[in-house]
């Protein structure tokens, strides 16, 4: 990411503003999916103008998968530090997002779903947030999203982890992990073994 991150700063010293926006994403996507938390809102917070939109309740269509994560990572960051402009933030996507995927079912239900389920892991809804977590990471195996199954197993593991409820996390993690492995993302597959067994799964 920090890499990522180097190539946005020059692009953008040199004006070069396409670069940017690539650099940008990149950075922000590889923060998300290595839950750099830290940097992934650091990104956000540095670059105001690339993510104008998460202010706004409308995106454009081809910022729509730079703009979910950070969308979920807003969710995040309003549980970590309890600031209600990234709970707003998070809104803003979540309301686009809804939107979307009334016209566009397909691609956009599952990403839909994802982002409902976080804003009810955030409200602290829990029978709300475990429908939306297994809604999710249905739809996006019935629209053949391979890599959001992992993604929607991985939060909701997560999630479960949180509340106790050992059965259902361990579930999600086999889940998460087979999704990710079958996308052809083995280190991804293995890094979600590893974080959330130590994380939350007792493995004496």
């Amino acid at each position: 990411a920090s890499c990522n991150y180097n190539i946005a700063e020059t692009a953008r010293a040199k004006n070069e503003m396409i670069f940017v926006q690539s650099a940008i994403s990149l950075s922000l996507s590889d923060a998300f999916f290595s839950r750099d938390f830290a940097k992934a809102s650091q990104i956000i917070l540095q670059h105001q103008d690339f993510f104008q939109m998460l202010h706004e309740q409308h995106m454009r269509i081809t910022d729509f998968e730079v703009i979910f994560y950070a969308g979920l990572i807003s969710f995040h960051m309003a549980r970590e530090t309890r600031e209600a402009h990234w709970m707003e933030k998070g809104m803003n996507v979540l309301s686009s997002f809804e939107k979307c995927s009334i016209l566009n079912e397909w691609n956009f239900e599952h990403r839909f779903l994802l982002l409902k389920a976080e804003l009810y892991h955030t409200k602290g809804d829990t029978h709300a947030a475990m429908q939306a977590y297994d809604l999710s990471a249905e739809a996006a195996q019935t629209h053949c999203f391979t890599h959001h199954v992992g993604l929607a197993c991985e939060l909701a593991a997560h999630y479960f982890g949180n509340i106790g409820a050992k059965e259902r996390t361990r579930e999600m993690i086999q889940r998460s992990h087979d999704a990710y492995m079958e996308w052809g993302a083995a280190r991804k597959a293995k890094a979600v073994i590893n974080l959330l067994e130590l994380e939350w799964l007792d493995c004496s």
